[in-house]
């Protein structure tokens, strides 16, 4: 297995860990990254529910099928496997956890995780996957709280 740890601030009105819970709103907050998530089985925020996720990673429209694998209130993390979908043409498992450590105010550090394994040799390490985590998605949710402030 492999794994790929990075960490972002992302500032957010709010509680943010709940935008991961409920993550139907990433739409909306980060259109340009999620072109749509739905559920498919279970509900929002529980574990063993399936999210059909359709994405941007480099310029290309992906689609995931992910279970909520786990869920820690107390440590505010949240983590989603893919069980169908373009991530499994490179890896046989592949997970990502989001972890949310709030400090004062709106700041919030972001913990993303990835771990996988390659289907072969041949398979890239997920740096893209991870760019789009901390680059484009990290970087909509941060904007999108900015405009949503109260002046």
């Amino acid at each position: 297995m492999g794994k790929l740890v990075s960490q972002r601030n992302i500032k957010w009105e709010g509680d943010l860990f709940n935008l991961f819970l409920f993550p139907y709103q990433f739409a909306q907050v980060a259109p340009q990254t999620v072109h749509s998530c739905d559920i498919l089985a279970g509900s929002w925020g529980t574990v063993g529910s399936t999210i059909l996720w359709t994405y941007n990673v480099g310029g290309a429209k992906n689609v995931a099928k992910e279970i909520v694998e786990a869920i820690d209130k107390k440590k505010k993390s949240i983590a989603y496997k893919v069980i169908e979908g373009d991530p499994l043409k490179f890896y046989s498992e592949f997970k990502i956890i989001c972890e949310v450590h709030e400090s004062s105010g709106h700041d919030n550090l972001v913990t993303y995780t990835l771990e996988y394994e390659k289907r072969n040799v041949e398979s890239p390490e997920p740096t893209g996957f991870m760019d789009l985590l901390l680059h484009q998605f990290s970087k909509e949710v941060d904007d999108c709280s900015h405009r949503l402030q109260p002046n």
